[in-house]
This record gives C-alpha cells, structure tokens and sequence, in this order.
C-alpha cells in the first residue's frame, strides 16, 4: 500500500497570518522632516517655534527635526531698534509676526528684519525756516515741512527728547518746543542757550552758553543746577543716555569732549582733526555715533564721529553750504 504524504502547509499558513498580522500592529517608524530658519536684513531678531526646536538665538538653533503632519509655529521677535520685515520661503505672504508650517516635507524659511535708525535734524542758523531732516546715507538736507524754527540768529541748539515729543530749541533769547512737523514752535524759557541736549533719566536739559555749563527744566524753563564748566567755549552738545554722558564739540576747537553726569566732569575724548564752529551735534544710539554739522570752511557737510573707535568720516554734503552753522537733534523710530 502507497503512503500519501500531506503538507504541512497550515502551520505554515498560520505563522504568515500571525507575521503579518503583528507588522500590522507594530507602530510605524514616524517621518521626520526638516525644518531649517535664516534670517536676514539690516535689523536683528530671533525666531522660535512650537513645538521647540527652532531658536536662532542659540548655536545651531535654525534647524530642527519634527514628525511629519507636524503644524509648526513660527514667531519672530525684533530686537533693539529694529523691526520684523516679514516673511520668505514656506512662509512667504503671510502677514503677521507668527507662521504656522505643516511639515508634510522638508521646508525652509527666511525672517527679515529692518534696522531702525530714527531721524536726524538740523535747525539751521539765522534761518526762521530752516528746519531739515538729514539723509544719513548722503547728508543731503531736506525741509521738514514748513520748516518753522523762528531762529534768527547764530550757535543755535537743537534736541530730541523722543520719537513723538517735540524738539527743543534754542531761540535768540530763550528756548522752545519745535514741532516734528516743521510746523511751530512755542517757546517756554527766556534763559539762553548755545547748544543743549536733552537726559531723559534726570528730565533735565543741559545747556552750554560761552562756557557756561548748567540744567534747565523742559516744563518751566527755569534754571535748576550750575554744573562744572569745561574751561572752554563749547557749542554742541549730545547725551548718550546708555553711558551716562554728553558729548561736545566747540568753537575754533578740533577736539571731541565729553562730561560724566555722574562725577560731573569733562575730559577731552580724541582729537578729531575738524575745527568745529558754531556746530550741531546729535548721538545716534540705534548706531552707537554721533553726527555734527559745523561753519568750519562754510562747506555745509555732515560728518559721523564713533567716540569709541575714535575716527571721522564725512557723510556727505547737506546742500547749505555758504551758511552758518546749525542744531542737531537725534529722534529715534518709534
């Protein structure tokens, strides 16, 4: 008698079913993508995300890994003196300072942000209508509306005291508010001033008049404290309010000065090679330099000066030339 062989064919069956079904159940091993952040401009800021990963404040914090179906949320935060632009790459149109991106593939992008400077003023000598803003890329002067200073006379000073107050200025025989718009001015204080720049940490503005160095009050006018003089007839003034000290320029004097509120002290800073007359000075603190303007050779330029690094480098030409000299006021974006 033959013997039938039979298969084993249903274990077989069954070990595949129970393979498969197992795979079947094992959790898939997710997709992770890409997402990489840069960011660009004149400015400075940082951009974040939720879920964490993306940080470029930190090293190597522009790039990170999240499962794919992943809704990412993107913030961009400006930093001093700048701005957020907007938005490039995956981003790209969406207004606003948060971007969601779905992480269904690999993605890239691009934060902007813009520098703010502020505006740079110049009141200019013996010219009622003389109020100018100052392109601090080529120096060129331009009108600020009706450009109403009521200055008629020379060593005028000019001072922001911030982006929406109105400028202070020197009269022939007082000081005034200037309006930002070239509009008016209104004079508050019969005490005269040459140059006089304003501290907003002791709400005081500091004047200089032949040498003598003193504060007025910006609400009445009148004179509060007789300070150090500097020994010599100084005319533009500037606060760098972060140091803590007022920066000045003279007359027939080629030196930078600098006093110390705190020790009420003045100290020549650096020869600045410029013979500086009746001149304007202002501080930047978006830049970190101070601007000035000067009668020296009645060439009407505008020149930077960094305290710091100690050097001069002529922006450009206002378009006054053949004037007198001028105020210089820094009013920072809002």
């Amino acid at each position: 008698m033959q013997r039938t062989t039979y298969a084993r064919t249903v274990p077989t069956l069954i070990a595949s079913a129970l393979i498969a079904l197992l795979a079947a159940c094992s959790p898939a091993t997710p997709v992770l993508y890409v997402l990489t952040v840069t960011t660009a401009g004149t400015g400075a800021g940082t951009v974040t995300s939720s879920p964490t990963g993306i940080d470029t404040a930190v090293a190597d914090g522009d790039e990170a890994d999240f499962t794919s179906g992943t809704v990412v949320t993107l913030t961009a935060t400006a930093g001093a003196f700048s701005a957020f632009g907007g938005w490039t790459g995956a981003c790209a149109g969406t207004v606003g300072a948060t971007c969601d991106v779905t992480m269904d593939a690999a993605k890239s992008v691009g934060a902007t942000f813009d520098l703010l400077l502020g505006t740079l003023f110049l009141s200019q000598d013996g010219n009622a209508n003389g109020l100018y803003s100052i392109d601090l890329a080529t120096g060129a002067a331009t009108i600020v509306g009706a450009g109403v200073t009521n200055v008629t006379s020379a060593t005028v000073g000019l001072a922001g005291r911030g982006a929406s107050d109105p400028l202070i200025g020197s009269l022939p025989f007082g000081v005034a508010d200037v309006a930002l718009d070239g509009s008016s001015t209104t004079s508050f204080s019969g005490n005269t001033a040459e140059g006089l720049t304003y501290v907003a940490s002791t709400n005081l503005i500091y004047t200089i008049l032949n040498g003598s160095f003193g504060t007025m009050s910006p609400t009445t006018g009148l004179v509060v404290d007789d300070l150090t003089d500097p020994g010599f007839d100084l005319e533009g003034l500037a606060a760098d309010e972060a140091s803590g000290q007022i920066y000045a320029i003279g007359d027939g004097d080629t030196n930078l000065w600098v006093y110390s509120i705190a020790f009420d002290a003045w100290a020549v800073v650096f020869d600045t090679g410029v013979n500086w007359d009746q001149a304007g000075l202002a501080y930047s603190d978006a830049e970190g330099v101070l601007y000035a303007f000067s009668q020296d050779g009645f060439d009407g330029l505008i020149y930077r000066i960094d305290p710091v690094a100690e050097t001069v480098t002529e922006v450009g030409d206002t378009g006054l030339a053949g004037s007198l000299g001028g105020g210089l006021a820094w009013v920072p974006a809002n």
